[in-house]
């Protein structure tokens, strides 16, 4: 029975029309956009299979009724009707999906138009359907399935049966192979490293012990031929200086002679210039 707004609002003390139903309240009806279009699932789009129907339908098909008026009924064979396959789930329950091979009884009371009832639609147009279809159910969220509470039976604890089978013990040895190996490797590997390990503090040892062993007297020859090899190092340098500053003296006395000549030279050619020019003159 649907409800009757008007009349809840008055046992709800409301006044009427153009006023609200408390002090404060809106006094205008609160506009609604009502949908008069096909747009959305349409007709066109409404799959639903009255499977209660189907159901019905294949358990009266199931029922035989025999009737004994008649002397020749004993030889009569009974009619087999063909009940149609219903398909359940995983759990036992009867299936609400449609039948891959059966389509929903044409006497069903619900209201759901026949698949092939409208014209035949073009590859295209079913390909859009399909696609408007699958956006429009791809924007609702599917939960998790309830399931009942059931307390856990305490049921008593039976001793595993040992099986006998040869794949079995076959793979038992194959785990129990592979476990010794691994052992087998993982132990090789540790005392790898552990002989490793050994030999490193050997040679730490030994280095600690040569460098004991040098006597003070090789430490004092040690330091007196780095000493002898820092004096010869200067000594060097210091010979290499000299010979710098040598050549240096030596150039600068080359250039001050060739100066000193180049002025004499010059000294010389004046005094014959002017000899010559006194000659020249008339007496």
């Amino acid at each position: 029975m649907p409800l009757d707004g008007h009349s809840y609002l008055v046992a709800q003390g409301w006044s009427g029309k153009g006023n609200g139903l408390r002090k404060g309240a809106i006094s205008k009806p609160i506009t609604v956009s009502q949908k008069k279009t096909l747009a959305g699932l349409g007709k066109d789009r409404d799959e639903a299979f009255p499977f209660w129907d189907h159901l019905f339908s294949a358990a009266s098909k199931a029922i035989t009724v025999k009737i004994d008026d008649s002397d020749a009924s004993d030889s009569d064979e009974p009619t087999q009707n063909v009940a149609p396959v219903l398909h359940r789930t995983t759990t036992g329950i009867l299936s609400n999906r449609r039948p891959a091979t059966i389509t929903p009884a044409s006497t069903s009371g619900s209201s759901t138009p026949e698949l092939n009832s409208g014209p035949r639609l073009s590859l295209l147009a079913m390909a859009k359907r399909e696609a408007a279809k699958r956006n429009l159910y791809s924007k609702f969220y599917r939960g998790a399935v309830l399931a009942p509470n059931v307390e856990p039976i305490n049921t008593p604890d039976v001793a595993p049966i040992p099986s006998t089978s040869l794949s079995t013990k076959e793979r038992k040895k194959k785990r129990k192979a592979e476990a010794l190996d691994e052992d087998i490797e993982e132990a090789e590997t540790k005392a790898q490293a552990k002989k490793e390990g050994k030999k490193k503090r050997k040679a730490e040892v030994l280095d600690e012990d040569i460098e004991e062993a040098e006597t003070k007297a090789q430490r004092r020859e040690r330091k007196r031929r780095k000493k002898e090899a820092k004096e010869m190092k200067a000594k060097e340098k210091l010979e290499k200086k000299l010979r710098k500053e040598a050549k240096r003296a030596a150039a600068a006395s080359q250039a001050s002679l060739s100066l000193s000549k180049a002025g004499d030279e010059d000294k010389e050619e004046r005094r014959r210039r002017k000899r010559e020019e006194k000659k020249q003159r008339p007496s």
